[in-house]
């Protein structure tokens, strides 16, 4: 039996009353998965505090079979008695107030020879279910219209994960901002296009389970991409690369899968600067040089040489930001952000990659 601390849980407020809590939970209990053992009670008074969602929660509980993760995913989101709607609790509707769990938002200051700028970097790791509590905070109406048209829950994830964290990258920038009344459109070039917020502009970027996006100043143009290191992603990534840069990624102190991804993300971070997408040849994007600082990729481009990459990883994650060659960025402090934001998320991935694909896929993180 696993015993949760009462004691403890009172000065937390008790937000779960008796008929809602159970005090001790059995190794044989089958809600849980049976025999199987779970530690449930270190992350106990993290769930009744609010900082978790339920992905975050079952991975933090060391489930690692993906039976069990989905029998620990239906006992954690079944109703509880005596509970008012709170977010923070999983399987609680969103209050008004409160951002999804598994967000992380810091701004960057871009330092200039004679001026700085501001910009703001959102991230999300989640699941469409974990998002969709926020989905009428965050979402204009023709958003909402255009998210009832999308059939496919990938890119129902991919359009609510970004709008979220682009709207939250802008209301660092302005404080002020209404979410629900911002409306970020597309260009021609399928580029995001925020209306009603003059002299900001934001780059979004989505893979499986995880989203992004930055906001900067239009005097400061900014580009970002994320990605997830899938082996199988491999032969797609190496048909856009030049042969210098096939030479450039042998040399790269990097797995073969996070090289490419490497190189993937630098190269489309800089095709969302130049707001062009893929609809530019992908060599013409050619990544010149790679050099290491303070842990942090820093890369050139052969034909854009007014730009430079910025490229961090961690477990399957890689991120790369584009920007001015010229403007200087606090590295650690980037870093630091990055790591910090990893470690919440990579279990959270983990366990949204096991229920899409029938296992946990931890062998990398």
């Amino acid at each position: 039996m696993f015993e949760w601390q009462k004691g403890a849980d009172r000065q937390r407020g008790d937000a779960l009353d008796d008929g809602a809590r159970p005090h001790s939970i059995s190794r044989n209990d089958p809600a849980i998965g049976g025999t199987r053992p779970l530690v449930l009670c270190r992350c106990w008074a993290l769930w009744n505090a609010g900082n978790v969602g339920t992905i975050q929660f079952i991975a933090w509980c060391g489930v690692t079979d993906c039976s069990v993760a989905k029998s620990v995913w239906a006992w954690c989101r079944k109703p509880r008695k005596g509970l008012e709607e709170d977010t923070r609790i999983p399987g609680r509707r969103a209050a008004v107030s409160e951002t999804p769990p598994g967000v992380k938002t810091w701004e960057l200051r871009l330092g200039r020879e004679t001026a700085s700028f501001t910009a703001a970097l959102s991230l999300v790791v989640g699941s469409l279910d974990e998002l969709m509590p926020w989905r009428e905070r965050y979402l204009a109406a023709e958003e909402n219209r255009r998210w009832e048209t999308l059939l496919a829950e990938r890119r129902r994830f991919s359009l609510l994960a970004g709008r979220i964290t682009a709207k939250l990258a802008l209301a660092r920038l302005r404080p002020n901002l209404v979410p629900a009344q911002v409306e970020i459109g597309e260009g021609v070039f399928g580029q995001p296009v925020v209306a009603k917020v003059a002299g900001l502009h934001v780059t979004i970027s989505h893979a499986d389970g995880i989203g992004g996006a930055i906001a900067c100043p239009a005097e400061h143009p900014i580009g970002l991409d994320l990605e997830t290191v899938r082996p199988e992603l491999d032969r797609a990534i190496t048909t856009g690369l030049t042969p210098a840069e096939h030479k450039l990624h042998r040399s790269l102190p990097l797995t073969a899968s996070v090289g490419y991804a490497a190189l993937w993300t630098i190269k489309e971070s800089l095709a969302k600067i130049l707001m062009c997408g893929l609809t530019t040849p992908l060599q013409v994007l050619e990544v010149a040089t790679i050099d290491l600082s303070h842990l942090v990729l820093v890369s050139t481009f052969s034909n854009f040489a007014q730009y430079k990459a910025l490229t961090l990883r961690r477990g399957r994650f890689v991120l790369s930001i584009a920007l001015p060659k010229r403007t200087e960025v606090d590295l650690d402090f980037l870093r630091s952000n990055w790591q910090s934001w990893c470690g919440f998320a990579i279990n959270g991935w983990a366990l949204f990659w096991s229920a899409k694909n029938g296992s946990t896929g931890f062998g990398e993180l």
